[in-house]
């Protein structure tokens, strides 16, 4: 598995808590970026935490190391259509997670997720990065990749890849 990937807050988390498999996933990206937006549920996870002030110190380095991607007007063209699907659909998912989709669409990146509701994303590619060698019990459809593309270009101007 090689590829560029965008952390949602599932893997975020757990990549502070230092999880044996996000790690090993994380090696063998070819590059990885973080959604302003999750940096942004992180910094208010921080900020309610008994330990605030490492928290904080933590995400200060995680963002001076990956690249973070923000939302812009190329954005919320996807936002848009991302979020009258999900409605079309009947299947709503949590606001911010559309902002991350969004992105992820936008840039033509993998989503690295646990959550299984980003799979309701229409186009969307998606890793579900719960165990390498095996499943989690009870979940048959949790290692899929669900795969597709998108309408417009990726992005609107040039990124420069930054290893995590």
């Amino acid at each position: 598995m090689s590829g560029n990937y965008l952390l949602d807050t599932s893997i975020l988390i757990e990549l502070f808590a230092k999880d044996a498999e996000v790690l090993a996933r994380l090696g063998k990206a070819e590059s990885t970026f973080i959604p302003s937006i999750a940096l942004g549920e992180l910094h208010y996870g921080a900020r309610k935490s008994s330990r605030t002030e490492k928290n904080l110190e933590q995400l200060e380095q995680l963002a001076s190391t990956v690249g973070v991607l923000p939302c812009d007007a190329e954005t919320s063209y996807w936002y848009g259509i991302v979020k009258d699907n999900l409605r079309k659909a009947g299947q709503p998912i949590p606001e911010n997670d559309i902002w991350i989709a969004s992105l992820a669409l936008q840039h033509d990146l993998t989503l690295a997720t646990r959550d299984k509701h980003f799979q309701a994303v229409e186009n969307l590619k998606i890793e579900m990065w719960y165990f390498i060698t095996s499943p989690p019990p009870n979940s048959a459809n949790l290692g899929e990749v669900s795969e597709g593309g998108g309408d417009r270009s990726a992005s609107s101007r040039p990124l420069s890849p930054t290893r995590f």
